[in-house]
């Protein structure tokens, strides 16, 4: 399919300067196909004190290449261990083509259950809903451990600023983390690339590692179904869209130019986190980001809102709350970068992200 085909190209031409890092853990699992085997039988006696629980969580669009494409969303995966969620995202939500993105801590929740309490149910502007797939599975206490510490290595590599350029579609990303911090704790023995190739992989391989059922199958669990969007374009008028903008795959990640009203009124330009533009005008603001989330939210991440504001418009920072991959609200909370006040603006309006259009503002459909 020309899609598929386009989506290709993206991820082998894209490389250009990202940052390079490999979590290394101080005990590695054992390597080859006969140790991996090994465990089963050997883990399946072990007390219920060495036995822990992995749970991961796989989101996908339901709607086809091109339009994950047009919206900058290909999914998202997670990993809870002893019930600590740990993952990675693209500031803002949109990995680059062609250079690292800024990598942050995406789903930014204390566990997987508060995850899909706030992701579920949720859609987004045109009505599509993505499916979302939980695979619970029980492991050695020495591969949770593994587990902590190649996450830990990853998230003081990110850092709380997002000064990193680690995120690429084609190297770290969501779904690449998630999968290979199971392999190198030895819980699966290959790495998949895509959300897509996670789920699969993990539906097909995920085995108990410990306990009575180890060597037994992990089942996915399907949290929600998905719903496809009434909108969404035909197959004919996807194909011209790759053909006759296929130029505008390059610029995957680069966001349009919009301007809108700011919680005083006037009309202002919109600065993305992660932009020159946002750098030199956070520094006029007494308020730095940290802190102007921190004042928005308190010190917990209950919301799970990112570690820094997604954008700011005139003296105000915006913090993002919701957690639609492929638009961002123009609505929730905002602080003042002089001053501080919060303020909670009620605007059911979205900004879409559209690669091939041009990103726009847009109100739901109901």
């Amino acid at each position: 399919m020309p899609a598929t085909i386009a989506a290709f190209c993206l991820s082998a031409l894209s490389g250009c300067t990202p940052d390079r890092f490999e979590p290394r853990v101080s005990r590695p699992a054992p390597r080859g196909i006969e140790a991996f085997d090994r465990q089963f039988l050997a883990n399946r006696t072990l007390p219920p004190q060495r036995c822990r629980r992995v749970t991961v969580l796989v989101m996908r669009p339901t709607y086809g290449v091109v339009q994950q494409i047009r919206r900058g969303n290909m999914g998202h995966a997670a990993i809870e261990v002893d019930g600590r969620l740990y993952d990675v995202g693209a500031l803002n939500g949109y990995a680059y083509t062609l250079h690292g993105a800024p990598a942050v801590r995406f789903w930014n929740f204390p566990n997987a259950d508060a995850a899909v309490r706030a992701v579920a149910d949720t859609s987004d502007a045109d009505g599509h809903l993505d499916r979302i797939l939980r695979f619970d599975v029980t492991v050695t206490d020495e591969q949770a451990d593994r587990l902590h510490e190649w996450w830990g290595q990853l998230e003081r590599r990110i850092g709380a600023t997002g000064d990193n350029r680690l995120y690429l579609w084609s190297g770290w990303q969501c779904a690449s983390a998630v999968s290979r911090s199971l392999r190198d704790a030895g819980v699966t023995r290959r790495a998949a690339t895509s959300p897509g190739g996670v789920a699969k992989h993990l539906a097909r391989r995920l085995r108990h590692t410990a306990g009575p059922l180890a060597g037994q199958a992990v089942g996915p669990i399907v949290v929600q179904p998905g719903r496809r969007p009434p909108s969404e374009p035909g197959a004919l008028r996807q194909v011209g869209t790759i053909l006759f903008r296929f130029p505008r795959l390059f610029a995957a990640g680069e966001r349009s130019k919009l301007r809108l009203d700011d919680p005083d009124g006037p009309g202002a330009p919109l600065l993305w986190s992660g932009s020159s533009a946002y750098a030199r005008r956070v520094a006029t603001f007494s308020i730095k980001p940290a802190d102007a989330v921190d004042r928005a939210l308190g010190p917990s991440p209950a919301w799970g809102a990112q570690s820094i504001p997604n954008f700011v418009l005139g003296r105000w920072y915006h913090v993002a709350t919701d957690h639609v991959i492929g638009q961002a609200a123009v609505g929730g909370l905002y602080v003042h970068g002089d001053t501080g006040e919060v303020r909670r603006r009620d605007d059911p309006r979205v900004i879409q992200f559209d690669t091939f259009g041009g990103d726009r503002v847009v109100a739901p459909r109901r």
